[in-house]
């Protein structure tokens, strides 16, 4: 039998390499966090738009009897002549007219901006959306049978944000008192 030296087999063993570990560093963390960011951020864009479109616009409301006790009394007024006792023309309540606009120019986003524009004058917009065909070039004001004055307040509402419009009377509506087509003026 052969006897081995075991301190010479040790001595011929290679040596394990001393290869420094390969540390991954922080760049991988900082895309991470980074994409993560860009993630959150956007689903709150997301339901920020949402939660726009959802929120009903809330009005206050001031009863009469708190206007009656908040304001000063007015000095009386001189009796009116016979020529000054018109009656006052009925006032149209703008919350009770129904009113659905609609894209007729297929530039996105004009038919929402309409509606903001007759909502902030008071008007109740119950529908927006597009329109049949985008082939029209003025913006047109349908009222139906009985809603002629309505027609008129959202035409001259319209004006007065520089839309070009006309009036006219529509048999076909039934759903809405005023159905607004925006055009491309």
């Amino acid at each position: 039998m052969r006897q081995f030296d075991i301190g010479k087999i040790e001595k011929e063993k290679p040596e394990p390499s001393k290869k420094p570990k390969k540390e991954a560093g922080f760049l991988p963390y900082l895309l991470g966090l980074f994409l993560g960011l860009i993630l959150v951020f956007g689903i709150l864009q997301i339901q920020g738009r949402q939660g726009a479109k959802e929120q009903p616009v809330k009005e206050t409301e001031i009863s009469e009897e708190t206007a009656q006790t908040e304001t000063t009394p007015a000095p009386p007024t001189p009796a009116p002549t016979q020529e000054e006792q018109t009656p006052p023309a009925p006032t149209l309540d703008k919350s009770k007219v129904t009113i659905s606009v609609l894209n007729g120019n297929g530039i996105r986003g004009d038919a929402y901006k309409v509606k903001v524009i007759l909502e902030k004058d008071g008007w109740k917009v119950a529908t927006y959306g597009n329109a049949a065909s985008f082939k029209y070039q003025n913006t047109l004001v349908y009222y139906k049978e009985g809603q002629e004055e309505a027609g008129k307040q959202v035409e001259e509402t319209l004006k007065k944000s520089g839309q070009v419009t006309s009036l006219e009377k529509s048999s076909s509506l039934t759903k809405y008192d005023v159905q607004v087509i925006v055009g491309r003026k």
